[in-house]
């Protein structure tokens, strides 16, 4: 590491992590029209047949635990998957998000 930067397959990384290849994260199919998304979901592919609804779990609180996790859902049918967070905690700032079909 150089600067505080972090190489994976590279001797110089030029940023914060800098990644020389692919990176594999979970892959998870979902056919339930409720899902609970957790920490070690990364990308969900929903292949179900009606209108969906996943839940986040609630954010971490805490010094230095604002730093986000990210998820890729994917929606593979004809319906609408309605992404929400937990309790009153907020999408940037709305009280859900829609992932519209296809």
């Amino acid at each position: 590491s150089q600067a505080g930067n972090v190489g994976i397959n590279t001797v110089n990384p030029g940023s914060t992590i800098d990644i020389n290849g692919s990176v594999a994260a979970k892959y998870n199919a979902v056919t339930s029209t409720a899902y609970n998304l957790s920490a070690t979901d990364f990308h969900v592919s929903y292949n179900g047949t009606a209108n969906a609804s996943f839940n986040l779990p609630a954010a971490i609180t805490g010094n230095g635990n604002f730093k986000g996790r990210m998820y890729t859902i994917k929606n593979n049918t004809n319906f609408t998957i309605t992404v929400n967070p937990a309790g009153s905690e907020t999408i940037n700032g709305n009280a859900n998000v829609s992932v519209p079909a296809n």
